[in-house]
């Protein structure tokens, strides 16, 4: 389920992709309310009304449409001596990041996690949560240069707190306490992915 490919890193394994912030500054057109309007002005006023519509139209935008669950298991194969265990558990967490271009301005940013707990002092799996989340985002007027920046960060990051709460509860559900994976820095993931491929050429 997680892409082999990845980068290990701080438990997790990270595929290429980035954090694009926008600074969008919208200006405000007013006009004054006068009983006769002559016609230049009247011109243009229309002229910043166009002027106005064209900037709305080229604002880039970034915007998270529909999130998903795509696929979610969870497996207690060792039901119910595990929970009789007194030694201290083992925990493995693997991640992968992937994106595809949907119709028009939308893309489908995939996220999914693999998180495995062991007995710590043999190889019993205690359980294994799997989960492919998924979420559909707007990008609309976003440079090429910049896109990569905006699915590998900026969209996992507003992700993975929906992902790590339907983990979470999936531990509860199977009788285990509610497992809560660390936060994860995606910026800093995408920036050491990128220079070990500048370290490789």
């Amino acid at each position: 389920m997680v892409d082999e490919n990845c980068v290990q890193g701080h438990g997790v394994s990270f595929n290429n992709y980035v954090v694009f912030s926008l600074n969008i500054c919208h200006n405000e057109i007013a006009s004054s309310r006068v009983p006769v309007m002559p016609a230049f002005m009247g011109k243009g006023k229309n002229m910043s009304a166009q002027r106005q519509k064209q900037m709305e139209s080229e604002t880039p935008l970034f915007r998270l449409q529909k999130l998903y669950v795509k696929d979610l298991s969870f497996e207690n194969p060792n039901a119910p001596e595990v929970f009789l265990a007194t030694q201290e558990p083992k925990m493995e967490v693997n991640l992968g990041l992937k994106n595809k271009k949907l119709e028009n301005d939308h893309w489908e940013v995939s996220l999914a996690i693999t998180a495995t707990m062991k007995e710590g002092e043999g190889d019993k799996t205690i359980f294994l949560a799997e989960i492919e989340h998924c979420g559909v985002f707007v990008l609309k007027n976003i440079p090429e240069d910049r896109q990569e920046m905006v699915l590998a960060v900026d969209a996992p990051t507003m992700m993975f707190p929906f992902t790590r709460q339907i983990i979470s509860q999936a531990t509860v559900d199977g009788g285990f306490a509610p497992f809560l994976i660390e936060p994860v820095n995606f910026s800093y993931l995408f920036q050491n992915s990128k220079k070990k491929e500048g370290s490789a050429d």
